[in-house]
C-alpha cells in the first residue's frame, strides 16, 4: 500500500497514511495529484503586450506620443490583472 500524497509505503493491513491522513492505494495505483500550471495569465500578458506595441507603433508614433506612454498603460493593465488574480480572488 502507498500513500498517494507523500508516496510512503505501508505494509498490508494499513488503510490510512499516518502522516497525511489520506486513504492508501494499492502499489500499482499511485495517482499524481499535481495540477498542470495555469498558463492563462502569461498568455494574457503576452497578448496585451503585443496589442500595446502595435497600438503605439501605428498610433503613438504618428501622433508624437513619448516612448514611455505604452509602458505606463501596460503597467496599469498588469497591475489590474494581478489585483484581480491575487487580491480579489480571496
Amino acid at each position: 500500500m502507498i500513500c498517494p500524497k507523500c508516496n510512503s509505503e505501508y505494509r498490508e493491513g494499513f488503510s490510512v497514511c499516518s502522516d497525511c491522513n489520506v486513504a492508501l492505494v494499492p502499489s500499482g495505483e499511485v495517482i499524481d495529484e499535481q495540477k498542470p500550471p495555469n498558463l492563462i495569465f502569461p498568455a494574457i500578458a503576452i497578448v496585451l503586450g503585443t496589442i500595446a506595441g502595435f497600438v503605439y507603433y501605428y498610433y503613438g508614433i504618428a501622433h508624437g506620443l513619448p516612448w514611455y506612454v505604452p509602458l505606463i498603460v501596460l503597467g496599469f493593465v498588469i497591475a489590474f490583472l494581478l489585483w484581480k488574480r491575487f487580491v480579489r480572488a480571496k
